[in-house]
């Protein structure tokens, strides 16, 4: 049986390791989506309870209640703002802000880092990035 290595070789991918403590300087889902997503589920998240809020000012109310925080009324809110956001663009500026296009040498596109992801599901390790290069 293949090692991973000759699997992922023969699949035109490159395994990357990232050092410990470097993942904000090499992860490039650190580099462009970590970050703006969290900015942005919390900016979501206050404008809803700022919403939430001002309908019970609003109608006049002279006790405000408490406003559901419940999973079943956030986690629905959550995956809408998510699909609101999504963009695979902002993935591939991660890669490059990594240095990995001119560290392999390749030009890196949506379409070679989800092969990447897709194929090695099994076998990721979180300190780890897999691109498939431009070879055939």
């Amino acid at each position: 049986m293949d090692d991973i290595s000759d699997i992922l070789t023969k699949e035109n991918i490159h395994a990357l390791h990232a050092p410990a403590n470097c993942t904000d300087r090499f992860q490039p889902m650190d580099l462009s989506v970590n970050k703006s997503v969290k900015e942005f589920m919390r900016n979501k998240f206050s404008e809803w309870y700022a919403s939430q809020m001002l309908k019970q000012v609003e109608k006049g109310t002279d006790h405000l209640q408490p406003i559901d925080h419940r999973l079943s009324v956030l986690k629905p809110l959550g995956a809408r703002w998510l699909i609101s956001l999504y963009d695979y663009s902002i993935i591939v500026t991660g890669f490059k802000a990594a240095g990995l296009d001119k560290a392999l040498g390749i030009t890196i596109s949506i379409d070679h880092i989800m092969h990447g992801y897709r194929f090695c599901d099994e076998f990721l390790d979180p300190g780890s990035v897999f691109i498939t290069s431009n070879e055939d």
